[in-house]
């Protein structure tokens, strides 16, 4: 253990005057092997109807890669049954707590070296377990998402009970207005207007000339004939 010095000389076999050295030195340190388990909070309350989550740091405290075994005592489940850390690291490991029966319960966490199993560390959690209150008369309401409203009060009126951002008198998101697409206005089609035919002037009837001097020869003949007659009775 300790820090050791070598030294090393080069030396010419022609000329052995000739010589060169150098020194190192090397300091050997004890295999150390170590863990510490460290909790966020060591109790906690719940419903029967939920779970307690706790949350394991595992730290190598030694001077050389490790593993480090996770065991436990007690109702619950660890996430992790054993964690491989380099000198000095650390891995967070989660250890959840339930029961259907209400109860004070304790669960003890070791976590072990593997390079020395005389090298370990504990801590112990302890989780109440309480009935679910059916809500009303001298119980504490039950308010499943701590929103401040309990679970009957947001039943009756109509928000979730789960939902820590439904609550009464949440004010509901406001959508986003879907814009409507711009119909272009349809030009109605130009209609021409119905030209009435143009009825062509009728023409006229262009008057028979007639033949000159055709009615003066009626006239005539007719003067001709009385005389005729004017004469033969003269005779008789």
């Amino acid at each position: 253990m300790g820090d050791h010095e070598t030294t090393v000389t080069a030396t010419s076999q022609g000329d052995a005057s000739k010589t060169d050295s150098v020194t190192v030195t090397t300091t050997v340190e004890e295999v150390r092997y170590g863990v510490e388990l460290t909790v966020d909070t060591p109790a906690k309350t719940v419903y029967t109807s939920k779970t307690a989550t706790y949350t394991l740091t595992v730290k190598n405290t030694g001077n050389q890669v490790d593993t480090i075994d996770l065991t436990k005592a007690g109702i619950g489940t660890l996430s992790k049954s054993s964690v491989t850390l380099g000198a000095g690291a650390t891995e967070a490991v989660s250890l959840s707590v339930s029961s259907t029966t209400a109860g004070t319960y304790e669960t003890t966490v070791t976590a072990t070296s593997q390079g020395n199993t005389s090298k370990s560390d504990s801590v112990t959690v302890t989780t109440t377990v309480n009935k679910k209150p059916r809500g009303g008369g001298s119980y504490t309401r039950l308010d499943s998402d701590g929103d401040g409203y309990s679970d009957i009060d947001e039943i009756i009126a109509g928000t979730d009970p789960n939902d820590p951002n439904d609550y009464p008198g949440a004010v509901a998101p406001t959508p986003t207005p879907t814009t409507a697409p711009t119909t272009a206005p349809t030009t109605a089609p130009t209609i021409p207007p119905t030209v009435a035919p143009t009825t062509a002037p009728t023409a006229a009837p262009t008057p028979t000339e007639e033949v000159p001097g055709f009615g003066a020869v009626f006239a005539i003949a007719g003067l001709l004939a009385v005389a005729y007659l004017v004469l033969r009775k003269k005779r008789k």
